[in-house]
């Protein structure tokens, strides 16, 4: 019950509710030892157009691959998440400054960007990656640092670039090509 509760049946990462939870406890260990918590949302550009080619059951494998690279591409002490729908989290309790979580991005976008081979097909996406982070950007409040975080990757998407960075009142735009 707990798993069916707390855990994605497509992908086998925790889900938005395990998120919540988890992140909570993420952030008062961050209050207490003054440590900063980073959230990296990504949504997978161009997913519908895959569930309305190649039907749901792809849809559904290409979502597992993309979550198995995403859990590959971060630390292992990371919590990543299946947000819902062709959405993910990832939440990293961490001391690394702006830079180094860009190199972190930087690589889960050039994850993503290779094909994804799910059974006859070859697949290309983009993902669209907003960052945010506790103290830096503002109060220790989930719905606020998730607004934040959404709000950057909206800009990243409609911008056509790939990331985008929450710094205080204004954001700071990292640029990759697109396919």
């Amino acid at each position: 019950v707990f798993r069916q509760a707390n855990y994605d049946v497509v992908t086998d990462l925790p889900n938005r509710f395990f998120f919540t939870t988890r992140f909570r406890s993420l952030l008062d260990a961050a209050l207490r030892i003054q440590s900063p918590v980073t959230v990296i949302f990504i949504d997978l550009d161009r997913f519908k157009w895959v569930n309305d080619t190649f039907g749901h059951s792809v849809g559904d494998a290409l979502l597992a691959e993309a979550g198995a690279r995403i859990r590959n591409a971060v630390e292992e002490r990371a919590l990543v998440c299946r947000f819902g729908g062709d959405e993910f989290i990832v939440a990293l309790h961490q001391s690394r400054e702006t830079v180094e979580q860009s190199k972190i991005v930087e690589y889960l976008l050039r994850e993503l960007a290779e094909p994804f081979r799910i059974l006859q097909h070859e697949i290309r996406l983009s993902a669209s990656i907003g960052i945010s982070s506790f103290p830096q950007d503002g109060e220790p409040i989930l719905p606020c640092i998730m607004q934040k975080t959404v709000v950057v990757m909206l800009m990243s998407f409609m911008k056509g670039i790939c990331m985008s960075v929450y710094k205080g009142s204004c954001s700071w735009i990292m640029c990759f090509a697109r396919e």
